[in-house]
C-alpha cells in the first residue's frame, strides 16, 4: 500500500513539472507581444479568432490599380450579450506569398462603409454580425495570396486581447474579375 501511494505521488509530482509544450499540449497565447504561429499549408482559406465570442468570416480581397488591397470581413458575436471592443493596426501584420510583411504602417481598418482609421472601436450586438474592412497599402504587384493576416483585437467586455487570423486569402486584382 505504501509503495502504491509513493508511486502515485511520484507520478503526480513529475506530471506537474513537465511544461505544457513538452507534454504535447498546444500553447495558445493572447499576448500582444507574440504572434500566432499556427500554419495552414493546405491552401484553403481559414479564419479564426483567439478571442471568445468572435467568429470571423472573410468575404473578399480586392486590390485596385494603386496596389491597395481592401479586405471585407464580418465578425459575429456568438454570445448572448453585447460586446464592446476595438481593433488596431498596432501589432497587426499581413504576409503575402512573395515574402512581403506589411506592418501596422500599411494597415487601416473601417466599420462597414465608414472611413479607414488606424483603430476602430465597436459594439457587437448579441448574436449578430457586423461588417468590417481592412486596407493594406503598397501590395506587391506579383503577390497572389495573403498567406496570413493577423488583426490585433481587444474585447473590453471580457478584458481579453488577442488575434483574429486569416490564412491563405487569394488576392483579386481589378481587371481579373
Amino acid at each position: 500500500m505504501r509503495k502504491a501511494i509513493f508511486i502515485l505521488t511520484f507520478i503526480l509530482v513529475i506530471g506537474t513539472c513537465i511544461p505544457a509544450s513538452a507534454s504535447g499540449e498546444n500553447e495558445k497565447t493572447s499576448s500582444s507581444y507574440k504572434t500566432p504561429t499556427k500554419r495552414r499549408d493546405d491552401g484553403r482559406i481559414k479564419a479564426e479568432s483567439e478571442l471568445d465570442c468572435y467568429k470571423l468570416k472573410v468575404k473578399s480581397c480586392k486590390v485596385d490599380d494603386n496596389d491597395v488591397a481592401t479586405i471585407e470581413f464580418s465578425i459575429e458575436n456568438t454570445s448572448n450579450y453585447d460586446i464592446s471592443g476595438y481593433m488596431t493596426n498596432y501589432d497587426s501584420k499581413a504576409y503575402d506569398d512573395e515574402g512581403t510583411c506589411y506592418d501596422g504602417n500599411y494597415l487601416s481598418l473601417a466599420i462597414g462603409n465608414g472611413d479607414f482609421q488606424p483603430n476602430v472601436t465597436f459594439t457587437l450586438p448579441a448574436e449578430l454580425s457586423m461588417k468590417f474592412r481592412m486596407r493594406i497599402k503598397n501590395v506587391d504587384p506579383s503577390a497572389s495570396v495573403f498567406k496570413r493576416i493577423n488583426i490585433y483585437t481587444w474585447n473590453h467586455t471580457k478584458d481579453q486581447n488577442g488575434y483574429m487570423t486569416i490564412y491563405n486569402l487569394p488576392i483579386t486584382r481589378e481587371g481579373d474579375e
